[in-house]
């Protein structure tokens, strides 16, 4: 974390998104997790996961998990959870992977929009020339990305629904969203 700003009491509090709760976001939680204890941030973060449309009690896709495997990557003793709106009230950070899921969430409680980004939509904001490297792991560096959204040029910033992927395409997926965590990480969360 930087020195700019209140020293935090807590970490900060992700929110991962997608529709089941069953490959995108317990994936991205679990690797947001692992780049927190790989560098030790302090203090710890509380990533967590939930579904749109989640049905509560089941875990990974086979797919993914034949995916991760593939990597030498799991998401131990996940099982899927339906998303409270009260949780992304908490949040710091709502992460999600597709507009209409970033949309779903910001309809049922516009204040929401500041705090609520796509992981592409993040990836491009922190590899902007506008992104500042010093404001990573900073308390309220959601404020700070929401204020570089009109600057940065919008894109496609969707994360297909892995359910509906081939095994090569479902790997691609994988390691594009293995690739976007290392670019989003530091600057969400800081390196100690």
């Amino acid at each position: 974390m930087t020195s700019e700003g209140p020293a935090r009491e807590t970490g900060p509090d992700l929110l991962v998104v997608c529709r089941a709760n069953r490959a995108r976001s317990p994936v991205v939680a679990e690797l947001l997790r692992k780049y927190a204890d790989a560098h030790d941030i302090r203090p710890r973060p509380t990533i967590t996961s939930a579904g749109l449309h989640a049905e509560p009690g089941l875990g990974v896709l086979p797919s993914m998990k034949r995916a991760l495997s593939s990597r030498n990557l799991s998401v131990p003793g996940h099982t899927s959870r339906r998303f409270r709106i009260e949780e992304a009230d908490r949040a710091d950070l709502v992460i999600t992977f597709t507009r209409a899921d970033e949309r779903a969430i910001v309809v049922q409680r516009p204040a929401l929009v500041p705090r609520t980004f796509t992981l592409r939509e993040l990836v491009r904001l922190v590899a902007s020339p506008h992104w500042r490297p010093d404001w990573s792991g900073h308390p309220d560096v959601a404020a700070r990305l929401h204020e570089l959204r009109p600057l940065v040029e919008p894109a496609d910033d969707d994360t297909p629904d892995p359910a509906d992927l081939s095994r090569w395409r479902l790997r691609r997926m994988l390691d594009d969203m293995v690739r976007d965590v290392r670019t989003v990480a530091p600057a969400v969360l800081g390196a100690s």
